[in-house]
């Protein structure tokens, strides 16, 4: 090898081990952020953006009508509701050594378990204030009341409240555990914890601020239909159009090799009237 190329080599060879002590190893990356939404890592706060990379240690926040999506490199999914604070306590994804302990401090996240604790269920815990809880491979949705939660017209009481959604390479069960003991709940069950000191309470139904799309889920969605409708009115209005083009050509040809003498009637063609989106 040409002693001239040794240094370049032994640059591109030391540049990983630079980057592995300056950046800890990313936990996963941001699908999508509606509104508001930031990252505090080291002291430091900065906006998440689609595409940026989330570690160990970060804490998670969403503003007022605001949503974020992340992708974690296990496949687990969150997604954090508006109004918002998620810390990801530890996470790692290596054979032997996973683990995927987070903590909702405010607000609401719906999750979908990924590959971590899908072997030793003990590997994954999530942390809600006055409960934690425990997975068997699934998806569900917590949100932590402190006074801003409201169902059939009147103030829901503090507390955690939640929801199972369904399997994810599991069982479809959580474990709610605190200081009164453990609850095993599965699919479509839905829960109410009080406190640290209270055991969980099984519901007949979710409430339906836990049900809900957030606000920013929801203008997402009237974004999408308003574009989609402002599409096919256009389309509507383009297609009569083109074919009245047409008729109109074809009338004059006929009236010109017949050479008629009748006049054209003064009433509106009303297919040429664009119709109502």
């Amino acid at each position: 090898m040409s002693p001239r190329k040794l240094p370049l080599l032994a640059a591109v060879m030391m540049t990983p081990i630079a980057a592995g002590i300056a950046q800890a190893a990313p936990a996963g990356r941001v699908l999508m952020v509606v509104g508001d939404a930031s990252a505090e890592r080291s002291g430091q706060k900065s906006p998440l953006k689609r595409g940026a990379l989330v570690e160990e240690g970060d804490r998670l926040t969403t503003g007022a009508a605001s949503s974020v999506q992340v992708m974690f490199t296990d496949q687990g999914l969150i997604a954090l509701r508006e109004n918002s604070s998620f810390k990801i306590e530890k996470f790692s994804f290596q054979q032997g050594a996973d683990a995927a302990n987070f903590k909702l401090e405010k607000g609401g996240v719906r999750t979908v378990t990924g590959q971590v604790g899908k072997a030793n269920n003990k590997d994954y815990s999530l942390d809600a204030v006055v409960a934690t809880i425990g997975i068997r491979g699934t998806n569900f949705e917590l949100v932590l009341c402190e006074g801003q939660c409201a169902g059939n017209g009147s103030a829901a009481k503090n507390g955690l409240y939640g929801v199972v959604r369904g399997a994810s390479g599991g069982t479809s069960r959580i474990t709610i555990s605190n200081d009164a003991g453990d609850k095993l709940l599965g699919k479509n069950d839905s829960f109410f914890v009080a406190d640290r000191n209270t055991p969980a309470q099984q519901l007949v139904a979710p409430p339906s601020f836990v049900t809900a799309r957030s606000e920013s889920a929801k203008k997402t969605a009237e974004k999408s239909e308003e574009k989609t409708d402002s599409k096919t009115a256009e389309k509507a209005t383009d297609k009569p159009a083109e074919k009245d083009s047409t008729k109109s050509e074809g009338t004059k040809s006929d009236n010109t090799k017949t050479q008629t003498k009748t006049e054209p009637t003064s009433q509106p063609d009303k297919s040429a009237e664009a119709p109502t989106p």
